[in-house]
């Protein structure tokens, strides 16, 4: 149903087919969606480095039917979580010793639960602040990007006056 919906779609509007000209057009547009999205990307690093963390505590509790696989497992999770705190401490600014992270393998059989607690404290200010960049960001990228509507340089013979001469 959704290909013969668009073949009709297609048929009905051949110029919504992709041509070599379209595809370079929007290639050439990348570099201000690429701008933008590394302009985000500083105001996302901005209000991170404004958060405190006050408390983080994981818990993970998991079991296989393979003790083996088990404990290669847990062995990873281990890695994992390690390696998640060693990002999140240069991303946030933590305000508590060492985080409380539990790994306990179940050997029995098939389990999974996991219990994840922490306080983040942001200022609304902040947010405030934030929230206005993005919205800066976001409308002049859509005013550069200019919501215009494209034309075919050279329009075909019926198509205002739908086959009239």
């Amino acid at each position: 149903l959704k290909n013969n919906l668009l073949l009709h779609k297609i048929k009905k509007n051949p110029h919504r087919l992709l041509s070599i000209s379209r595809i370079l057009l929007k290639i050439s547009k990348t570099p201000s969606l690429i701008s933008a999205f590394n302009k985000i990307n500083q105001i996302s690093h901005w209000l991170l480095k404004k958060t405190h963390c006050k408390k983080l505590e994981w818990s993970t509790t998991f079991g296989l039917a393979d003790a083996y696989w088990t404990a290669i497992l847990a062995g990873l999770i281990w890695n994992f979580k390690n390696f998640f705190y060693f990002n999140f401490s240069r991303a946030v600014q933590v305000e508590f010793g060492y985080p409380k992270f539990k790994v306990q393998p179940i050997f029995d059989g098939a389990y999974l639960s996991l219990q994840f607690k922490c306080i983040f404290v942001v200022r609304l200010g902040h947010i405030i602040v934030t929230g206005i960049k993005l919205l800066y960001i976001l409308a002049i990228h859509g005013l550069k990007r200019g919501y215009q509507v494209e034309r075919a340089s050279n329009r075909g013979f019926d198509e205002n006056s739908n086959g009239k001469s």
